[in-house]
């Protein structure tokens, strides 16, 4: 990867309909146009749809400033680029509501004790998931109707609601267990049947899965070296979302200041670009037809300690690395 420019005190970024949304000093930069910010303010992108949140306000942008809606970010999360779910205050039950008719509401049979999240992940599916206990996910149809829930009773078992994936009619869910042991599973996303999964006792079992362009879905972790115990394995995990049927590829040998995170990592163009956190930090490419390590560019950040280096993001022939501690971003011709 060649760099193409390093930009500093960038205290937000985000990409926005392919464009770059920065905030440096005070100044939010959409592509070409700048607006004052708010340092309290944070700006975030999903499903086309630029937000901005303060004291509990959010406001979507449409094309030239940001609009208010009358949803409370304490209650209420997005979904799609026209959606949110309210819990109501006064009764018994959660509302979906829309932002073309904000006084439209859809009543869904959700106990109201639960905090949600609801992503819109299918076509044709909501998908709201408990963000207190992490034990259940309700399926909704998009007129209202409860199709399944999937539920852990164990008390030790927590789902990961952040690496919930659907390809096709195939939900993937992942649980983390007892002894920092985890599941994956696969379920038919309309009827809840499943399918295939892999459990405590597979060596075969990660936190976090993306969708590739081949129609599979894939996992990159680490494992101890069985042969040196002061070595660690770069792995990534192939496995077909219908059958279940599951491969693992080391793809590098390091030492063990190794610090990549499963959830930091994309899928563009058949290949996976991951974050390494370790000191200096820095942005590995990994090509799955080949199933190779083909790049590994150090970012040499200058801060000690913890850089929390963001997922890489991926937008036509560039690829930015944002590192929001030390408000550095990289951009790379990929």
């Amino acid at each position: 990867m060649k760099l193409l420019i390093k930009k500093n005190k960038v205290s937000d970024f985000c990409i926005y309909l392919n464009n770059e949304v920065i905030v440096v000093d005070g100044v939010l930069t959409i592509g070409e146009k700048s607006y004052s910010h708010n340092e309290n303010e944070s700006v975030f992108s999903e499903n086309d749809v630029l937000y901005e949140y303060l004291d509990s306000s959010i406001f979507v942008f449409d094309g030239n400033s940001f609009v208010k809606k009358k949803c409370e970010w304490s209650i209420s999360y997005f979904f799609d680029s026209g959606s949110w779910i309210e819990r109501d205050r006064d009764e018994d039950f959660f509302y979906a509501k829309y932002f073309e008719n904000e006084e439209e509401k859809l009543r869904l049979q959700i106990p109201t004790k639960m905090l949600l999240d609801c992503r819109l992940r299918s076509e044709d599916v909501l998908v709201l998931n408990d963000v207190v206990e992490y034990k259940t996910i309700y399926f909704y149809s998009k007129s209202g109707e409860k199709l399944w829930e999937y539920k852990v009773e164990e008390p030790d078992v927590k789902i990961e609601i952040n690496s919930i994936l659907v390809v096709g009619n195939v939900v993937i869910i992942c649980c983390l267990r007892r002894l920092r042991k985890h599941s994956v599973e696969g379920f038919n996303i309309h009827t809840g049947e499943k399918l295939w999964g892999y459990y405590d006792e597979d060596v075969r079992c990660g936190r976090n899965y993306m969708a590739a362009d081949d129609g599979m879905v894939y996992g990159i972790y680490m494992r101890e070296s069985e042969k040196d115990r002061e070595k660690v394995l770069l792995c990534v995990e192939k496995i077909d979302p219908i059958s279940g049927a599951s491969n693992l590829y080391i793809v590098k040998e390091d030492t063990r200041d190794l610090d990549v995170y499963q959830w930091l990592a994309t899928i563009s163009d058949m290949k996976l670009y991951y974050s390494d956190d370790r000191p200096g930090c820095s942005i590995g490419v990994v090509d799955l037809k080949t199933m190779s390590l083909i790049d590994d560019c150090h970012l040499q950040l200058k801060k000690a300690g913890s850089y929390g280096l963001e997922k890489p993001i991926v937008i036509g022939d560039k690829l930015y690395a944002y590192s929001r501690e030390t408000e550095e971003l990289f951009v790379f011709e990929k």
